[in-house]
Order: structure tokens, then C-alpha cells, then sequence
């Protein structure tokens, strides 16, 4: 959850305790706004921290029953939010060759509808491919940030998709690119030794590792934006 939206969803506890109570429409909200964008371990002590700061605050000039109901319900809504996320935080494990895996990366890449953020060190399976392209066909932004030299390989797909108007950044370093990963519409996490190929889909055993946890997808957000920036043009 981005900082903004953090402070917003603080800034709710003050109005709802006003009346000393969370209203139905209050929970329903709150409710949404947990499960839309779940908060992490660090954020739900904050928000917490805060319910508590409130309610002691309202308690040093009104000890009343309300006030305790109020911080009573604020806490069983963020406690229980991780449990309402649960199937949107769920993690599937799949492994090549046997489970299908670059039918299931296609299978994600189609659902994508904002934006597509591929760190692969390579690119050379045309199914995948033709994928990536019918995302940003549709309007999805996709950024791609690969190997230098692996760019360079027969097969590779990455001019295909530099020329296509697809955003791509190499790292032109002497050592190599190796990340395996892509991040969905900011919700979903691919990762793993996976690499893009055909061969790894058909032949090589590989990983995949598939998650909605916000505390597993930000470090991997915030690698992508740190290379992004250090492999832009000069």
C-alpha cells in the first residue's frame, strides 16, 4: 500500500470515532480498503498504534463504554484482513517441465490490464512473446529490463519487442543481468529460476513461484524501479 493511501486510511480512524462507534457503512469501508490492498505486518502495528493513540486520547476526557467498542472493532477489521486476503495472497508453486509453466506466465500475462514489468534475462519463447505484445496492444505498460549480451543471442526476442515500442532497458555491464521475475499490475509476483526460453518450458527443470503477498512483491517493485533508473540511457 502506497504511503498516500496509508496516511488516507489513518486519517478514517479520526472520522469514525467521532460518534464512538463504527458504523455499518464505516466496517463496510474499511473492509474494502483492507482487502483492495492488504497491509503489511509493519503497517497493521501503525494503524494500530494510531487506534490506540485515539482511543486513549478520547478516553482521558470521556471513559466511556463506546470509545473501548469503537477500538474494539477497529482491531478485529485490520486482525482479520490478512484471513480475508488469504486467496488473494495465496502463492502457487509450479515446476517445468511437468506443470505447464509457460502456459500459466501466458495465462497471468493476459490478465494483466495496467501494466507489465518483465526482469528476465532472457526472452526467447515466441509464446510468451506474442503475449507480452497483445498486453501492450491492449494499453497494459510494459517495461522490460534484460541482459545485454543475452539480447544479442539467435532467437531472441527483445528487438522484437524494443521495436514494437515496448519499453526496454539492458544492463551493459560485464557481468550479467540474471534476474528471473515479473510484476502484474503491481499485485502479482513471478519469480524463480525460470527462464523465458522454450527449452526451459519443455526440457530444463525449473521453478516458478506465483504470489499476491505485498510484503514478498515490494522488495522485488523496488528492485525493478532501482535498475530501471540505473540502466536508463545517457
Amino acid at each position: 500500500m502506497e504511503t498516500a493511501r496509508f496516511e488516507e486510511l489513518l486519517g478514517f480512524l479520526a472520522a469514525t470515532l467521532d460518534d464512538g462507534r463504527v458504523s455499518r457503512g464505516e466496517r463496510r469501508a474499511l473492509d474494502a480498503a483492507l482487502e483492495e490492498r492488504p497491509l503489511t505486518k509493519s503497517q497493521r502495528r501503525a494503524f494500530l498504534e494510531r487506534a490506540l493513540e485515539l482511543a486513549q486520547e478520547r478516553l482521558g476526557r470521556e471513559r466511556d463504554r463506546a470509545t473501548l467498542h469503537w477500538l474494539s472493532e477497529i482491531a478485529q477489521r485490520v486482525v482479520a484482513s490478512p484471513r480475508r486476503a488469504e486467496s488473494a495472497t495465496a502463492t502457487e508453486v509450479l515446476f517445468a517441465p511437468d506443470d505447464s509453466v509457460a502456459e500459466r506466465i501466458g495465462e497471468r500475462i493476459d490478465a494483466a490490464r495496467e501494466s507489465l514489468q518483465l526482469c528476465v534475462f532472457t526472452i526467447t519463447d515466441n509464446r510468451l512473446t506474442r503475449r507480452i505484445l497483445a498486453a501492450h496492444e491492449r494499453g497494459v505498460v510494459v517495461r522490460v529490463i534484460t541482459d545485454d549480451l543475452k539480447s544479442l543471442d539467435k532467437g531472441s526476442d527483445i528487438f522484437r519487442l524494443d521495436r514494437a515500442g515496448i519499453a526496454v532497458r539492458t544492463d551493459k555491464d560485464p557481468t550479467h543481468m540474471h534476474h528471473k521475475f515479473a510484476i502484474l499490475d503491481q499485485k502479482v509476483l513471478l519469480t524463480g529460476s525460470y527462464n523465458w526460453t522454450y527449452s526451459a518450458s519443455e526440457h530444463n527443470r525449473e521453478n516458478l513461484l506465483i504470489s499476491q503477498d505485498p510484503e514478498v512483491l515490494e522488495p522485488y517493485r523496488a528492485e525493478f524501479e532501482n535498475l530501471w533508473r540505473l540502466y536508463a540511457p545517457a
